[in-house]
């Protein structure tokens, strides 16, 4: 019984990194993504400043 207990602990913390990692990495992803968004907007806007 302490094998499995000691695979079900080793499968828990697999699972619990690899959840973590994938939170992590489409956590920054997203905050990636709308960090340029709005530098894009900001590029646009400072554009049409220009032009105008």
């Amino acid at each position: 019984t302490e094998n499995t207990l000691i695979l079900e602990t080793a499968l828990f913390y697999q699972f619990a990194t690899d959840w973590y990692l994938t939170m992590s990495y489409s956590y920054s992803h997203v905050s990636s993504s709308l960090a340029l968004r709005s530098y894009d907007r900001n590029i646009i806007s400072s554009g049409v400043r220009f032009v105008y």
